[in-house]
């Protein structure tokens, strides 16, 4: 009788251990419907986004150097060029840190103690405080030969204007003239300090041209073979800023990237339409730092790049970059060669000779008889990066492993207990 009722327990016990595993199991697997969601939720948080990296120092010595200056939520980007021509696109904001930041990395990466600290150029993409904000230090610290502007201009109404602020809105409305506009309207105005420090600064510098950014300028050197070429703005007029901003691709040796200031959907489409043929690239900065409102599906597939680069600020009130931007990269067949300024700090794309076979996109230069390759480098980390990509299964799995042996394989203490209250049992 006591065999009888002991066998029943074991039995009842197995059977709620199993119930139980299904349960919990249930509930652990029911997680993957959201994989998705969760992944790139982690990811963002993970150096995940790594392909294979060079050695800073390395990459900075190569031929053809693009520097994503980390300034916190806005962009800055540094060019060395192959015939020795350096440039600069956007200044980050107005922030005493950035704007530090930005000073002391041109000194330590652009410059060298024997150089004349000269940036042959420099573009303003859009009058935006996150692009803008930070050119006046580079101004006031660097000699700058070029500025490209963009065509919204500072016109100051307001009945506190200063002097020399009426002074300068009578000059812009000239120059804005001479541009065609009779009228200037709010699309293609603004009265904001930052605009009026840039331009007066830009306005004033010594021996320094002034243009105003035009759809199909190049930036080039045909001795070297290099090329930037703006594709944008197609309008001179938008009804948002960001549209103002060109889509630069820059082209070396075979390699290409896309620098595309805060190019929105509106700018995409119209230069999407202007250009039907436009080139693929091996790398692009998203626009409007990875904004849902940029780099569309159609913008994507047709620039087709494989490694993405993203200037955003960490823990940004934007929350950029938007989870269906980072979705419609994965979507896309991109996830492990993503670069953020939040999660890297200084960054490099660089495009140079490489004479290994582990570095990363080479192509051959038969005419040189050299093997050119792209290189990409981080300050925060001046080694090689190892991939961490995060994949939401492997919890999954691991989890339910785990409850399983919590369910079937007990400890020599649990049995005891077991047995126990089972004797107990069968004595009552």
């Amino acid at each position: 009788m006591a065999s009888k009722k002991s066998k029943k327990l074991r039995f009842t016990f197995s059977v709620t251990r199993f119930i139980v595993f299904l349960i919990i199991s249930a509930l652990i697997c029911s997680t993957l419907f959201f994989a998705d969601k969760i992944e790139n939720k982690i990811n963002s948080y993970l150096n995940t986004t790594m392909a294979e990296t060079a050695d800073f120092t390395q990459a900075l010595d190569k031929d053809f150097v693009v520097h994503f200056v980390d300034v916190g939520q806005g962009d800055c980007i540094m060019l060395e060029l192959p015939d020795g021509t350096k440039g600069i696109i956007d200044g980050g904001d107005n922030k005493s840190d950035s704007e530090e930041h930005i000073v002391e990395y041109a000194k330590s990466f652009i410059f060298d103690d024997t150089e004349d600290e000269t940036f042959d150029f420099m573009i303003a993409t859009h009058a935006d405080a996150d692009h803008i904000g930070g050119l006046d230090v580079v101004l006031k610290n660097f000699q700058v030969n070029k500025v490209y502007r963009p065509k919204t201009f500072y016109i100051n109404e307001k009945d506190n204007a200063t002097a020399e602020q009426l002074a300068f809105t009578e000059q812009e409305t000239a120059l804005a003239a001479g541009q065609g506009f009779t009228t200037i309207t709010n699309n293609n105005k603004k009265d904001t300090a930052v605009l009026y420090n840039f331009l007066s600064l830009a306005y004033s510098e010594p021996n320094c041209e002034v243009v105003f950014t035009e759809d199909k300028m190049e930036i080039k050197d045909d001795t070297t073979g290099y090329l930037l070429r703006f594709y944008g703005p197609i309008k001179d007029t938008y009804s948002d800023i960001n549209n103002y901003s060109p889509v630069i691709i820059c082209e070396y040796q075979g390699f290409s990237i896309a620098l595309t200031g805060d190019a929105e959907t509106q700018a995409e489409e119209d230069i999407l339409a202007a250009y039907p043929d436009l080139p693929n690239v091996d790398a692009m900065k998203l626009g409007h730092h990875g904004s849902g409102t940029s780099t569309t599906q159609a913008f994507l597939e047709t620039l087709d790049p494989e490694y993405v680069f993203i200037c955003v600020g960490e823990g940004n009130k934007y929350n950029h970059p938007h989870e269906a931007v980072l979705e419609r990269l994965k979507n896309y067949g991109i996830t492990d060669n993503i670069y953020r300024t939040d999660l890297l700090g200084d960054i490099l794309f660089a495009i140079g000779e490489t004479s290994t076979s582990s570095e990363t996109a080479v192509n051959a230069d038969t005419s040189s008889a050299k093997t050119y390759g792209i290189f990409i480098a981080n300050s925060e980390n001046s080694t090689e990066v190892v991939p961490t990509v995060f994949h939401w299964w492997y919890v999954v799995v691991g989890a339910v492993v785990i409850v399983f042996f919590i369910c079937f394989l007990t400890t020599k203490e649990l049995k005891k207990i077991a047995k126990n209250k089972a004797k107990t049992y069968i004595k009552n």
